[in-house]
């Protein structure tokens, strides 16, 4: 009640005494110091220690500031712009300087495995070997190419003699049949082998 009357009740006008806040008041209040909690105990730090106690270390919880990451951050946010580097700093590029910057360009030959054309899949275009390209794994036959086959509508032959018929003498092969040239003759089937050959007599006459 005195201290009451006083103007000193304990927790009231006056603080209690407490462990903690007496350790508090024996701490050196230094500039730019921070009173922080060990889990034990009240201790002032400063600096590192601080941004460490924090979690805003800078280069493990926070970036160091970094001159190029800061002009990346002034880079205007275009739409279709992609990041590049240009030997110096980062700039922003697109169309075609964007596409030069990265090989893709007009004057560009990039090599590539495949591309797929109109589709993502059913339209493969590949190389198959030097001069020649395959769509699906079907070769595109060419001028001075690969013979055509007849499977595909061609003979499968590069070069026929003068004088020579195409015959089929063995199932889906096409043959130059050659005349020679020295004799007269006629092309003569022969049912039993079904096959046509040359003939330069028959029935024991000669053409």
């Amino acid at each position: 009640a005195a201290r009451t009357a006083l103007g000193l009740a304990i927790g009231s006008d006056v603080q209690a005494y407490d462990a903690d806040l007496a350790a508090i008041s024996e701490l050196t209040p230094g500039d730019g110091s921070f009173i922080v909690g060990t889990g034990s105990a009240f201790v002032t730090e400063s600096g590192a220690t601080a941004r460490t106690s924090l979690g805003l270390a800078i280069g493990t919880d926070v970036q160091a500031y970094d001159a190029q990451l800061a002009d990346l951050a002034g880079l205007a946010v275009t739409d279709g712009g992609m990041v590049v580097g240009n030997g110096s700093n980062f700039v922003l590029e697109s169309g075609a300087t964007l596409r030069t910057s990265i090989g893709v360009g007009t004057g560009d030959s990039p090599q590539l495995t495949g591309i797929e054309l109109g589709h993502a899949s059913d339209t493969t275009i590949t190389r198959a070997s030097a001069g020649d390209i395959a769509v699906e794994g079907n070769t595109v036959y060419r001028a001075s190419g690969t013979d055509v086959a007849v499977a595909d509508g061609g003979t499968g032959l590069s070069a026929i003699a003068k004088g020579s018929l195409l015959v089929a003498n063995t199932a889906d092969t096409l043959s130059a049949l050659d005349g020679g040239g020295s004799d007269d003759g006629v092309a003569f089937y022969t049912a039993a082998s079904d096959t046509i050959s040359w003939a330069t007599s028959l029935d024991g006459g000669t053409f």
